[in-house]
């Protein structure tokens, strides 16, 4: 399972492990589509787009202690994430020459038992 955030340059990306909570765009629910497919600055859109947590206020979710519990069936995203040099551009936005391979380096080290 894997999903990127709508938002034209967010770098946030749910997977199966996420600590962010992630809200569909297209819901029966949602009265106000079009404001969060503006916000969204023309990303391609599908049925299964989602918006990170990251472009909402505290004042926007159901419970902000807890934002998987959803947002307000009038919340808007509003806030976009600050960025920064050290931010990654997601991988969809890489033209096909730019890729890049990530390599993932895991170091362990037997512990020592006494008997």
């Amino acid at each position: 399972m894997g999903k990127n955030c709508a938002v034209e340059g967010c770098p946030s990306f749910r997977h199966c492990i996420s600590t962010k909570s992630f809200y569909k765009i297209f819901t029966a629910k949602r009265t106000n589509i079009d404001k969060w497919i503006e916000f969204c600055q023309n990303s391609p859109l599908a049925k299964d787009s989602v918006i990170c947590e990251r472009h909402f206020k505290d004042s926007d979710f159901c419970n902000p202690n807890n934002k998987s519990q959803g947002v307000h069936s009038l919340a808007c995203p509003s806030l976009y994430p600050p960025t920064t040099g050290s931010v990654e551009p997601r991988p969809s936005l890489l033209h096909r020459d730019e890729t890049q391979e990530l390599k993932l380096e895991i170091k362990i080290e037997p512990t020592e038992v006494n008997f």
